[in-house]
């Protein structure tokens, strides 16, 4: 539960940290010393981190380097944005369990960033994964956020958390720390600290919600907390009845919602007044049960659509789908890659006559013909490009990226540089792709394939990463 605390922490804070914009004021950052020369007997090993060719192999290499020698010179030296840097020094941190070393977190130079304040977020960082791995509450003391450090003093029972948040000048940080300690640390007495408003509403709604306490509900001062308070002890305790104290309205529909997700009473979805919820309600019915039924219920169009899509998603991945199940799946692009799948699977091209898109055909043959090392499938390819690379695969099956080169500029080169890097699970065929996310994709099957999760950190943009380190867990 701790560990997957801290990892939503520290993604919370680095996708705001990444929502900054560039730096525009005059005021000069504080500049690190230059580094001075590392320790001669690691340079050899240096020598050949250097020479990593998977993403994330060369940095995780530095930081083993460093633990081993216990010199930050070696974070210094990377060849790294001075982000990295930063984590190079967070990660020694831990594994040798000095707090000094965050402290060695000073402002630097940041190249695309505007501000010493990301600084500040792998200091805080340090010290907040630091308090975990070694058991030490002092570290948690000198963490600058508020939030970060309430949660880190709600991990030691034995510790004054009201007192560790005491410092803080700044009443709004001393009102956001003394919430957040509340609410973690499971203290309805420490909400009353902080002042009258929305943080000390949120502590005690928070604390209610763990403690099931309707009663205690009905002290934050705001309705809206209020009423979302019980909303969630409605689901939580499977009690309806508790949705009677909400007024009617759009509150209490998704309170009744929150009791049917629960209880998986999918009738109730046609009860509610709002569509919004009621499309909710409908969607998660049909997750749970498996039956389209309750997307076609749906009154939005776009909302029904993704509902469908979503089921064929879940029946694909079950896996061993037979033709008959294929024709079955509702939306045409899931069921063009189920047809596809089973062509690939049988190795034979009968599947491939049942899509109905003219470029899946062509590639469900270039499939078959791939895994058959039959040509003949390329025949049956209309596309004149993919015909060609179908030719090339099935009598090679290299995927040679030259021959990509070859074909008009966009989908069609972009596909085959895809299906190359594939076969040979290579990311620098990948980086030949125009288009960014369909880069960033081919890296992500790469990486899947290759069982490589550290690749997701060089996607181009946050929610790609987001999306690549998904396939993992």
């Amino acid at each position: 539960m701790r560990t997957a605390v801290i990892i939503c922490v520290i993604l919370l804070f680095a996708g705001c940290m990444a929502d900054k914009a560039y730096q525009t004021d005059d005021t000069p950052p504080i500049p690190r010393p230059k580094p001075v020369k590392v320790d001669p007997k690691a340079k050899p090993i240096l020598d050949q981190c250097d020479k990593a060719t998977r993403p994330g192999a060369q940095f995780q290499c530095y930081v083993d380097t460093a633990v081993k020698f216990k010199d930050l010179m070696i974070c210094e030296s990377m060849y790294w944005p001075e982000t990295a840097k930063d984590s190079c020094y967070m990660y020694v941190a831990e594994r040798l369990g000095n707090a000094s070393i965050c402290e060695g977190i000073k402002a630097r130079v940041y190249e695309h960033t505007t501000m010493a304040e990301t600084s500040d977020y792998f200091r805080d960082s340090c010290y907040f994964t630091l308090a975990n791995a070694t058991q030490d509450s002092n570290a948690c003391i000198k963490i600058a956020d508020p939030g970060k450090r309430a949660i880190c003093m709600s991990w030691f029972p034995l510790v004054d958390g009201v007192a560790g948040c005491a410092d803080y000048e700044d009443k709004n940080k001393l009102d956001e720390c003394l919430s957040f300690y509340g609410k973690y640390a499971d203290r309805r007495d420490v909400c009353d600290l902080a002042r009258k408003g929305q943080k000390r509403d949120v502590c005690i709604k928070e604390v209610a919600k763990a403690r099931r306490d309707t009663a205690m509900c009905e002290e934050v001062e705001d309705k809206n907390y209020r009423n979302f308070c019980l909303i969630s002890i409605a689901g939580t305790t499977r009690n309806m009845s508790i949705c009677d104290n909400i007024p009617a309205g759009d509150l209490r529909d998704h309170c009744i919602y929150s009791y049917a997700q629960a209880t998986g009473e999918s009738y109730l979805c046609e009860t509610l007044g709002n569509a919004t919820i009621e499309g909710w309600c409908l969607r998660d019915s049909a997750a749970t049960s498996g039956d389209y039924g309750y997307c076609e219920k749906m009154s939005d169009k776009e909302s029904a659509q993704y509902c469908i899509m979503h089921l064929d998603r879940k029946a694909m991945e079950q896996g061993s789908l037979t033709a008959a199940d294929c024709a079955k799946l509702h939306d045409t692009l899931y069921r063009d890659r189920c047809f596809t799948d089973i062509a690939e699977s049988l190795g034979t091209g009968d599947a491939c006559m049942d899509l109905t898109a003219a470029a899946q055909k062509d590639r469900c043959h270039a499939s078959v013909a791939k895994v058959t090392g039959d040509e003949s499938y390329c025949d049956l390819i209309e596309g004149k490009d993919m015909a060609r690379f179908c030719r090339a695969e099935s009598r090679e099956k290299s995927g040679d990226p030259s021959l990509c080169w070859e074909m008009r500029a966009g989908e069609e080169r972009d596909y085959c540089y895809h299906k190359s890097a594939q076969i040979r699970q290579d990311y620098e065929i990948c980086e030949k792709i125009d288009d960014q996310i369909g880069r960033d994709l081919c890296k992500t099957f790469v990486a899947k394939k290759k069982d490589e999760p550290g690749v997701c950190v060089t996607m181009a943009t946050f929610a790609n990463r987001i999306l690549c380190l998904a396939e993992f867990r």
